[in-house]
């Protein structure tokens, strides 16, 4: 995307500071993209809980509701 557009961005600065073992740089920039990929995984997964009532927790845990293994 940046080099179509020729904007430079973090994946261009990302390269150039490996290739220049510039290794601050380059931790604080897979830093970067380590906290991002994380917060757009926690916000889907919190996402999908929320759409999809079959995940939603209803308060019986492995047996059933008699106790029995059996589902009520």
């Amino acid at each position: 995307m940046e080099t179509v557009f020729a904007l430079p961005g973090i994946g261009r600065l990302t390269v150039q500071a490996v290739l220049a073992r510039d290794h601050t740089v380059a931790g604080a920039a897979v830093l970067v993209f380590v906290l991002l990929q994380v917060a757009i995984s926690l916000t889907a997964e919190l996402l999908i809980g929320l759409a999809d009532p079959r995940l939603r927790d209803d308060g019986v845990h492995g047996a059933g509701a008699h106790g029995d293994g059996e589902p009520p």
